[in-house]
């Protein structure tokens, strides 16, 4: 990665930060799996920031909730991938999408 010269950069700096902290967390015997899209979806996720967070914005959306629909709310299930693909077209952006099935 870059180093935090720029505002992506800085934020592409914290949030793997943060992540590497929740790694550390004793989640115990009943969760088995911890998804990180930092680690899963981190060429398209690493594009978007480069490509939308270049300045001063008015809203920011921190965290992932899973919710009934699938990741972060969006509609798109873990193994619905063709929605993913249309997304990551729609936005102009590339990297690798990895599914969430075969990353354990």
């Amino acid at each position: 990665m870059a180093t935090c010269s720029d505002v992506a950069s800085e934020y592409l700096c914290i949030e793997r930060k943060q992540c590497e902290l929740l790694l550390g967390i004793p989640y115990g015997d009943k969760v088995s799996h911890v998804y990180s899209p930092v680690d899963y979806a981190r060429e398209t996720h690493e594009c978007f920031v480069r490509k939308y967070c270049t300045g001063a914005k008015t809203v920011i959306f921190l965290g992932m909730n899973p919710g009934p629909f699938g990741m972060a709310q969006n509609g798109v299930r873990p193994v619905e991938f063709r929605m993913a693909l249309q997304a990551s077209h729609r936005l102009v952006l590339t990297g690798t999408l990895v599914s969430t099935a075969d990353f354990f």
